[in-house]
Parts: C-alpha cells; sequence; structure tokens
C-alpha cells in the first residue's frame, strides 16, 4: 500500500500513515526515505486479527487508538502486553516522538516550557514507590493507567476537573452524538 501512495505523489514527510502491517520490502524502503509518521494501532490490530506491525523495521512510531478507546496509556499497555515487554524506547514513543509530531503541525506544543501551550493530563495516581527514570513507564503502565483524571489542561486552560468537562456542554454534546449514530445505524442496516 505504501508504494501506491507513492505513485500517486501522497507520500510525504507530513504523510500519516496508521497500522503499517503487511508491507512489502519495497514499501518499507520508501518509508526509510521518506519517513512519514507511522502509528501503530495495536489494540485494533488485535481486536480485528491482523497482524502486528514489524518494529524491527519501524523503528519510530506513535500509538493510535483507532477509535476503540481514548486511553493512549492503556494502548501502549496493550502494545507492551502483545510484546512480551520488549519495546525499545517505549517513553519516547509515548512522550517524545508525538511531541515532535505535534509541533510539527502545532508549532510551540508537545513540550513543557515557559510559553509553551502547557497541554497537561494530571492523574489520581499516587505511588507507593519512588518514582524515577527508570521505572517511569512502569508506574504508567501499571500506576497511573486505569486511574481516574484529576485534572486536564489545555493551552493553559482547565478543561476537565471533578469528572466534568468545562469546554462543552456533554450533555447535548452526547445528546447530538447518539442521534448521528442511531442516523448511521439506521443507513448502514436498512
Amino acid at each position: 500500500p505504501v508504494h501506491r501512495l507513492s505513485e500517486f505523489g501522497l507520500l510525504s514527510r507530513d504523510t500519516l500513515l496508521a497500522h503499517c502491517i503487511h508491507l512489502s520490502e519495497r514499501d518499507y524502503k520508501l518509508l526509510d526515505e521518506v519517513k512519514p509518521h507511522i502509528i501503530s494501532n495495536p489494540e485494533s490490530n488485535a481486536n480485528n486479527n491482523v497482524g502486528v506491525m514489524n518494529m524491527q523495521k519501524i523503528k519510530k512510531y506513535i500509538l493510535g487508538t483507532d477509535g476503540m478507546t481514548g486511553n493512549i496509556l492503556g494502548t501502549m499497555r496493550s502494545h507492551f502486553l502483545q510484546r512480551n515487554g520488549n519495546i525499545p524506547d517505549a517513553l519516547k514513543v509515548l512522550f517524545k516522538y508525538p511531541a515532535e509530531m505535534m509541533n510539527g503541525y502545532f508549532p510551540n506544543s508537545g513540550t513543557l516550557k515557559v510559553d509553551g501551550i502547557a497541554d497537561l493530563a494530571i492523574s489520581n495516581y499516587r505511588p507507593v514507590t519512588p518514582i524515577s527514570k527508570d521505572n517511569l513507564f512502569y508506574h504508567l503502565m501499571f500506576g497511573v493507567q486505569g486511574k481516574e483524571m484529576h485534572m486536564t489542561i489545555s493551552e493553559g486552560k482547565i478543561i476537565f476537573s471533578d469528572n466534568k468537562i468545562h469546554s462543552v456542554d456533554e450533555d447535548h454534546m452526547n445528546k447530538e452524538i447518539a442521534a448521528a449514530v442511531k442516523k448511521l445505524h439506521e443507513t448502514y442496516y436498512a
């Protein structure tokens, strides 16, 4: 599929490629040359039983949820367990690579710095063992993952706290979503 995108002029450094499984050697060569953004969706791939991305051939990637959940830490945990705990550069996959990609599309984002956008998620996790750089990944996977969020902040504004989204009318939005889903189902299953 990658070489077909290239043949139609649709493959560039800014291209987002999801899944990237069942690729040919020619496809992998193009990925190495062009270096598009690759988004692995391990839970979706497992759910659909379609295989896993080749991490020996694709070393730089970020994780996506493919709409199955909004829990990227849960996705990383699944990815970690599917790979028997063998994820080289796991913290880069979680933090560095997504920050680089985001900053390419949204300058001044993806990092914590003075005058940065300041997008943060604060968990209710209270560790009983000290956190260090060496064990941060494990605290995230087996401590933070699955805990409720305390607060999320976007562009310096609190958008979620006290189990409530403050930036939208959640009840109204959920009614609109339910109506759209009903219409989609009626159209699809008619």
